[in-house]
């Protein structure tokens, strides 16, 4: 199979090489920047509008955010293309704020038990219509309590604060975090006779995460733009497992006559683990120069990593190029990278909160992405995105149910390679600014050296999206998705794969008044029952409703 892959490579490339050389080619009359965006609430994937695919002209980020423990299905992103399976034990849809000028306090209560309460306060200090300093305050609750499968129950807690000085020519932006998330492990399967508490089956993750960072905020003389991160966090869990990380991160970037940009990026990180019975450590040092050159036909970028993971010694090379075959309607583009993707216990009880800190030790995931063919466009409302890549993991983790203690999974490193060759679509449609639809969809094919399958690994996903705008007052939302069941390994070794779903969800805000809205939102409307892990169905259907207040 990976011959095919080779001679797929080579063939695609050369055809497509060809074709860019024969076409004169155009810029295209409608582009899609980059955009900034603070996030004070937590992370959530959401299936994005169509958008052009595109290698942006800085080094890639090197993501050590955690992944909070959560239910949310798989979702497409433009430049990343495979992460650990997310999910929340309930399937209950994550409360997102709406994008109000300032600050709001939001206040709902759903099925299940479900309270939520959810408040964010932002503030500024000018000086002579200049803004000095900036501050965030954020506060979050969220808890559901199950009645049909016993401790089917979770609780989130954030706080957070953030603040941002302006200097002359810099900007300084500071973040402390603390969250606290409650799970159980809901998948026993004990005899009516013995009595369960529930403290006998609760989890806890407690996590601290501070954030400094330092970048300019005017050109200077150089030309040179320049950012520092320094980033320190603390995760543990109720059965004293204890993680420690610090990390730093520091990049220069400059260009020439608005066509080529150099940028060096250098990277720390480090991060220490210790339970009862293992005490562990890495240590991840990364040098990376990258190049790109503009010209709004061709775009090519390349750059070459230089990574020293504790006693080894890694070149993670990035290639990749775009350009318009016809105008705007037909732009072709490609690449290949390699990245080294840390995995510590946040990042993986974060994907699986009911993993043995145990069953695993810290190790980096070796990532190769290539992209053998990617097409894209815009047609007046209509727009699309097209791939297809061969994506390369080395030590990918997949968690296994615990032969002793089902309702526990261990982490297995997938020893060789992990092939997945992956074909995947979106098309969008925006008839107007009060509607439009999305369609996507992605199919995994997995090639395992060792294991039988790619355990709790979905086959394929898609999904249709539609938002619609009646007036100024009414905004509503669905989404429909459907998902492959996964394979699971039995205590004795045989597989079991199990039911995929189809999930249909529903939302509505009524904006009352300049200050107060409602909302309400039904979710799993078809009330599927649906298990990303074996043994942890979700919810079925369920709903939620309240109010927002906002002021300035």
């Amino acid at each position: 199979m990976r011959t095919l892959y080779k001679s797929i490579i080579v063939a695609v490339a050369g055809l497509m090489l060809n074709t860019a050389v024969a076409q004169t080619g155009g810029a295209p009359k409608d582009s899609i920047g980059a955009q900034t965006v603070t996030v004070f609430s937590d992370q959530t994937p959401v299936v994005q509008d169509a958008v052009k695919v595109n290698y942006p002209a800085e080094i890639p980020v090197y993501v050590r955010e955690t992944t909070v423990p959560k239910y949310d299905i798989p979702n497409r992103q433009a430049e990343v293309t495979y992460e650990p399976v997310t999910i929340r034990p309930l399937g209950i849809a994550k409360e997102k704020p709406i994008d109000f000028p300032s600050s709001f306090v939001k206040i709902g209560f759903g099925t299940q038990l479900s309270p939520l309460f959810e408040a964010m306060h932002n503030g500024r200090k000018l000086v002579k219509d200049q803004e000095k300093f900036s501050y965030g305050l954020y506060l979050k609750h969220h808890s559901a309590y199950g009645q049909k499968i016993d401790f089917q129950d979770f609780s989130e807690n954030r706080a957070a604060v953030n603040g941002s000085i302006f200097l002359n020519n810099v900007r300084i932006n500071t973040k402390l975090e603390y969250r606290r998330d409650a799970r159980f492990y809901y998948g026993i399967d004990v005899p009516d006779s013995v009595d369960v508490k529930k403290k006998d089956v609760r989890q806890a993750f407690n996590q601290f995460n501070a954030t400094v960072e330092l970048l300019n905020t005017k050109i200077n003389k150089s030309h040179f733009d320049h950012s520092t991160i320094l980033n320190f966090y603390n995760f543990s869990d109720k059965f004293g497992q204890k993680e420690f990380g610090i990390s730093a991160s520091a990049k220069l970037q400059k260009s020439f006559k608005e066509k080529h940009f150099v940028a060096l990026r250098i990277d720390e990180d480090y991060v220490s683990f210790k339970s009862n019975t293992i005490t562990s450590s890495r240590n991840l040092f990364m040098l990376r120069p990258f190049y790109e050159y503009n010209d709004l036909t061709w775009k090519i970028t390349g750059g070459v990593g230089f990574a020293y993971e504790d006693k080894t010694f890694h070149l993670l090379p990035q290639l990749g190029f775009e350009r318009p075959l016809f105008k705007e309607y037909l732009v072709m583009y490609n690449g290949w990278k390699m990245e080294l993707r840390r995995l510590g216990y946040r990042e993986l009880a974060g994907a699986n909160p009911w993993i043995m800190p145990e069953s695993f030790e810290l190790k980096h995931t070796r990532y190769e992405e290539r992209l053998i063919a990617g097409f894209k466009g815009t047609a007046g409302k209509f727009s699309y995105d097209g791939s297809v890549r061969q994506i390369v993991l080395r030590r990918a983790p997949l968690y296994v149910n615990n032969p002793d203690d089902p309702s526990k999974f261990n982490v297995l490193y997938a020893r060789g390679r992990l092939n997945i060759l992956k074909p995947m679509a979106e098309f969008s449609y925006r008839v107007n600014s009060n509607l439009d639809f999305t369609l996507f969809g992605e199919y995994n094919m997995y090639e395992v050296e060792v294991e039988q399958y790619a355990w709790h690994m979905p086959r394929w996903y898609a999904s249709f999206t539609t938002r619609l705008k009646i007036g100024d007052k009414l905004f509503i939302n669905a989404k429909i998705y459907t998902i492959d069941g996964v394979y699971t390994k039995l205590a004795d070794g045989t597989a079991l794969k199990l039911k995929g779903t189809v999930d249909v969800n529903l939302g509505a805000t009524y904006k009352f008044s300049k200050s107060f809205s409602f909302f309400a939102n039904l979710n799993n409307v078809a009330n599927f029952k649906y298990q990303q892990y074996y043994l942890y169905p979700t919810y079925g259907f369920n709903c939620m409703a309240g109010v927002i207040f906002t002021y300035n």
